[in-house]
């Protein structure tokens, strides 16, 4: 790989990282590809190179896996919260064992009778307890909405922080981590705080009224669900 190369041509991912990267090789140096899994050919450009490997991100796809699904959730594509949608979550199962026995056997250099299989969740939507959301003043925007040509005059959102940027925050609207009425609460309360004319926060200049959203949600020893939302400002 050149040292000013920053475009790469036709990557075979070949393995997914423990960060759910996808994983090639060009010229001997390994590249994670965001947003690519195994079976993958992408062109890619380096965003971020260090001495031993580069991190990438897909500009055309040449080939798409076999494996590879539609996402459920709309936001897949720039939420930080969920990292492998695009893959049936048996295969998740599976590179998430060669994970754990790579760190063990590879990077801990020990050795161990056979891993046990890992068992899978009776669920893979709306299996958490509790999610923290985050107000902004200056939402992020998505490539379609920047080339649509509209004016955004109103950036607040309350959503989560898009991957790899602690300081940008996705509008959330329909999130499947958390069962309802997870939603319909962060919704209202967005909606509310507009409509009261309420500050969001600004990551960036440290300046505004509401700041964090916790919303708990049990299901154990109580009658139904029970809901509990904090507000921190």
């Amino acid at each position: 790989m050149g040292r000013r190369q920053k475009h790469l041509k036709q990557v075979e991912i070949k393995d997914l990282s423990s960060e759910a990267k996808g994983v090639g090789r060009v010229n001997d140096k390994v590249v994670f590809v965001d947003n690519t899994i195994p079976g993958d050919v992408v062109d890619a450009w380096i965003y971020k190179r260090k001495k031993k490997f580069s991190h990438a991100r897909p500009l055309q796809f040449h080939q798409y896996s076999a494996n590879r699904i539609t996402p459920f959730c709309k936001h897949f594509n720039h939420c930080g919260g969920c990292k492998l949608q695009h893959l049936p979550y048996d295969q998740q199962l599976l590179y998430k064992q060669h994970t754990v026995k790579a760190a063990f056997e590879r990077i801990g250099h020990l050795s161990f009778p056979p891993l046990h299989e890992i068992l899978s969740a009776p669920s893979t939507r709306h299996y958490r307890n509790k999610l923290e959301f985050t107000f902004s003043n200056k939402r992020w925007l998505t490539e379609e909405e920047i080339h649509s040509e509209r004016v955004f005059t109103n950036r607040d959102a309350l959503g989560f922080h898009v991957a790899g940027h602690f300081d940008k925050v996705l509008r959330i609207e329909e999130c499947y981590l958390q069962p309802d009425p997870s939603n319909a609460i962060r919704n209202e309360v967005a909606n509310y705080a507009k409509d009261q004319g309420l500050t969001f926060y600004d990551i960036a200049e440290h300046h505004g009224l509401l700041r964090n959203l916790v919303i708990r949600t049990s299901s154990k020893n109580v009658p139904g669900h029970y809901f509990h939302a904090i507000l921190d400002q």
